[in-house]
């Protein structure tokens, strides 16, 4: 269980995106930003910036940039 799921991308045609790894803190599912569900298990998306913003301003999510 090592390999992390792939959220569904941004919309098309939407600005840049940013590749994030999301994982709850202590709740068993959470959805934002149009993503989800999120669980302890990290999950890969593509985040445009309003969305990486709204995931990285939710205390219970675990939000990472992957390079």
């Amino acid at each position: 269980m090592a390999a992390a799921k792939t959220a569904k991308a941004a919309p098309e045609g939407a600005a840049k995106t940013a590749a994030l790894s999301v994982r709850t803190r202590t709740l068993p599912q959470r959805f934002r930003a149009g993503f989800g569900p999120f669980g302890r298990e990290a999950v890969e998306v593509q985040a445009t910036p309003v969305q990486a913003e709204l995931l990285y301003a939710d205390p219970e999510l675990i939000v990472e940039e992957l390079v």
